[in-house]
């Protein structure tokens, strides 16, 4: 290795190393780096995910639940003291849920303790896996559920249940 010398930049996984133009020492043990400077930079598009696979849109948790497309079940005691993590439900499943108020004269607490126990009765006999589906009365329509568990905005477990048909 002599004075002077420069080390290339290279690109790997989709990252780009500055490595280039910070000459080796006197007595030639490697480059000079920065201290305040990034060493790896992101070199993918922005309307990409991990993937490579273009988006159009994003939407986040808290977006959803402030537009009504997703309903925050952790409000609610019988969810929040049963799960440890932040519960929501779609809007199709608290559609049914307000039918059978309205028309069948359940108790809101009753119809979301049932879905609560069941669905933890399942999470336990199911295992390590992320989706389950299940079966519980709602008033009187018997509904069938998914319950997933999956990342939140800031990669915390989160649960969201829905109808089976939309998954």
């Amino acid at each position: 290795m002599e004075t002077g010398r420069y080390a290339s930049k290279t690109i790997e996984n989709g990252f780009q190393s500055f490595s280039a133009k910070y000459p080796f020492d006197r007595a030639g043990n490697g480059v000079r780096m920065p201290k305040h400077k990034n060493i790896m930079k992101k070199t993918s598009p922005k309307n990409t995910d991990i993937f490579g696979n273009e988006y159009i849109h994003s939407f986040s948790r808290k977006q959803d639940i402030e537009q009504g497309v997703l309903i925050n079940l952790s409000q609610f005691e019988e969810f929040s003291l049963m799960w440890g993590y932040d519960v929501a439900c779609t809007h199709a499943v608290w559609d049914v849920i307000q039918t059978a108020i309205c028309k069948d004269g359940c108790d809101l607490k009753e119809i979301l303790r049932d879905i609560s126990w069941e669905a933890h009765f399942i999470a336990k006999r199911q295992g390590d896996k992320t989706s389950f589906e299940f079966l519980v009365y709602i008033g009187r329509v018997i509904a069938f559920l998914t319950l997933h568990l999956g990342p939140g905005d800031t990669a915390e477990p989160v649960l969201t249940l829905m109808l089976s048909s939309e998954t």
